[in-house]
């Protein structure tokens, strides 16, 4: 799986945040919002969350309806490594992985 990470530089800790991609997927936009986030002093990783799908070039619309709970949250997981972190972002994958981190 594809994971577009930044770090914010000459730090050795920083909070991380999970950015979930948007409709048209992992693109220029959502690496500037990582970028952004490390700039900021985040650890921030937006993980393609498309990974498991066909490249059929099918609209945006079918691509995201192909996404499943459990494995946007295993994505989300993944990207996010161990301990306490934030997420955003503005689809059903940030709200599934915020309702989980009580």
């Amino acid at each position: 799986m594809r994971i577009h990470t930044r770090v914010p530089e000459g730090v050795t800790e920083a909070p991380g945040v999970v950015v979930a991609i948007h409709g048209p997927g992992l693109d220029a936009f959502i690496e500037d919002r990582v970028d952004a986030l490390a700039r900021r002093g985040y650890v921030a990783a937006a993980p393609d969350l498309y990974h498991r799908q066909p490249d059929d070039g099918a609209d945006t619309m079918t691509r995201f309806g192909r996404l499943r709970d459990a494995e946007i949250l295993e994505d989300l997981d993944a990207a996010g490594g161990s301990g306490r972190r934030g997420a955003t972002g503005r689809r059903r994958s940030t709200w599934s992985a915020a309702s989980r981190r009580r």
